[in-house]
C-alpha cells in the first residue's frame, strides 16, 4: 500500500521490529520516532501522514497524549495502539479516543499489517472520496453538485431506490460513498428511509461504526420532527434549503471530508 507511516515508540527494539515487518511487507514510507517531543513537532507540522502506531509503555499517559493530538491535528490519520499491557479498560479507553485497533506485544508482522489494511479499509481519502446526492430537484442537485466537484466525485441520483441501489453497488465493488446528500422529501422512498435502508446494510455488511458513510439531510422542512427523526436514524448533520454553500461545505470539514475550503 502506498501510504505513509508514523511510528512512535520509547524501545528501539519495538521500533525496529515494527520496521522490519513493514519494509518486509512492502511499505517503504515510514517516519519512526523514539522521542516524543519530535513525534509531536511532526504531528503538529505541515507535513500529512495516513496511519500512525503509536506504542504505549508503561506511562500509558504519553500514548494517550499523542493519540489525543492526532485526532485533534491530524483527523484523517487512522491510529493503532501497540502495548505490553492486555488491558481490557486501556483497550476500550484507546478506542473512545478514536483508535481504530489494539495490539500487544510480541507482535506477529501478519496481523500488524492485516491491522493497517482493515484500518485503511475505511479511511475517507484526502483527495478524491465518493459523494452520492439524491434530490429530485435538478436544479438544486445540479447546484450541490457544482458546490462538491471541487471536493470528490459526485454522482447525483433522483429516487430513493436508485440511492439505495447505488450504495449497496458501491460496497460489493469496494469503491463505497464516504458523503450522502439526501433530500428528504422525494417520491416513494424519501431521504429518511433511504437513511435506515443505508445504516441497515451497513449492520448487516459488518461495517464498523467509525467507517459508516456520512449522511447529511437536506430539506426545506425545518420542524423539529422531521429533524429528531433524521438524527434517530443516525443522519450526522441537518441542512434547510435553500442550501447554503458556505454551511455546507463548514459541514464536510466538520465531518472530515475534506481537510480545507478552497473558496465560499
Amino acid at each position: 500500500m502506498d501510504i505513509t507511516i508514523l511510528v512512535f515508540s520509547s524501545d528501539q527494539d519495538l521500533l525496529d521490529t515494527i520496521r522490519r515487518g513493514f519494509l518486509t511487507s512492502g511499505f517503504k514510507k515510514l517516519k519512526l520516532e523514539t522521542d516524543l517531543a519530535l513525534a509531536n513537532s511532526y504531528i503538529e507540522s505541515n507535513e500529512s501522514f495516513d496511519m500512525a502506531i503509536i506504542c504505549i509503555a508503561a506511562d500509558y499517559t504519553e500514548g494517550l497524549d499523542l493519540l489525543d493530538t492526532i485526532r485533534r491535528l491530524k483527523p484523517h490519520a487512522e491510529c493503532i495502539i501497540v502495548t505490553a499491557a492486555n488491558d481490557a479498560d486501556l483497550a476500550v479507553d484507546c478506542l473512545k479516543r478514536g483508535a481504530t485497533d489494539y495490539l500487544t506485544v510480541p507482535i506477529v508482522k501478519e496481523k500488524l499489517i492485516n491491522a493497517v489494511k482493515h484500518s485503511m479499509r475505511y479511511k475517507t481519502p484526502a483527495d478524491r472520496p465518493r459523494i452520492l446526492i439524491m434530490e429530485d430537484d435538478p436544479v438544486s442537485g445540479l447546484l450541490i453538485q457544482r458546490y462538491l466537484d471541487s471536493y470528490g466525485d459526485c454522482n447525483l441520483v433522483t429516487d430513493g431506490k436508485t440511492a439505495i441501489d447505488a450504495f449497496e453497488q458501491a460496497i460489493e465493488t469496494e469503491k463505497r460513498y464516504h458523503l450522502i446528500i439526501l433530500d428528504i422529501m422525494v417520491p416513494e422512498i424519501n431521504g429518511k428511509d433511504v437513511l435506515k435502508n443505508i445504516r441497515q446494510i451497513e449492520i448487516e455488511k459488518r461495517i464498523p461504526e467509525r467507517g459508516r458513510t456520512k449522511v447529511i439531510m437536506t430539506t426545506a422542512l425545518s420542524d423539529s420532527g422531521n429533524i429528531i427523526d433524521s438524527f434517530t436514524y443516525k443522519c450526522d448533520a441537518y441542512l434547510i434549503k435553500p442550501i447554503d454553500k458556505k454551511k455546507l461545505l463548514g459541514e464536510i470539514v466538520r465531518l472530515g471530508i475534506t481537510q480545507k475550503v478552497f473558496e465560499v
